[in-house]
């Protein structure tokens, strides 16, 4: 054994006390060793159940998360299928009657000739006095929008 202070070791004789302290291991009887073992078992047994038993959550939420997909993926498809229309909806402008972004006496021309060919059908963006029905009130209220003066005192659009 050194003698430098700073050994991190155990001086042999304090050792040898703490030895002698604590004496050996203590000898378990065999009722307690079967308790033992008794209690392990359940205790791994209850592990065993749990775990199965996450799994066949863990298999469900799985099941849950593939019909979500499945039914998201079909009401996009839906969605498709009613054409270009749908997307078109979001972004579209009252009046804007042949979609270019823009509402002008062009609009008022192209809903004209729809309504007189019976071929109109109800649009949010055609239906411009909101009274659910395309018909020549709604040509002329976009005709009367495409040639308002600008608040700018600028012009028509």
């Amino acid at each position: 054994m050194s003698t430098d202070p700073d050994d991190p070791r155990l001086p042999d004789a304090l050792r040898a006390d703490l030895a002698e302290l604590h004496g050996g291991r203590p000898a378990a009887s065999a009722d307690v060793d079967r308790m033992i073992l008794s209690s392990a078992r359940a205790h791994f047994a209850r592990r065993k159940r749990q775990g199965l038993l996450l799994r066949l959550g863990g298999a469900a939420a799985a099941v849950a998360a593939v019909v979500v997909v499945a039914v998201t993926i079909a009401r996009t498809d839906r969605d498709h299928a009613a054409g270009p229309q749908v997307a078109a909806d979001v972004s579209r402008l009252t009046g804007d009657a042949n979609g270019d972004n823009l509402v002008n006496i062009g609009d008022a021309l192209a809903l004209a000739r729809k309504v007189d060919a019976k071929q109109a059908t109800w649009t949010r963006w055609d239906d411009v006095n909101g009274d659910r029905q395309i018909d020549r009130k709604d040509v002329e209220a976009i005709a009367m929008i495409a040639v308002r003066l600008d608040a700018s005192g600028g012009g028509t659009r």
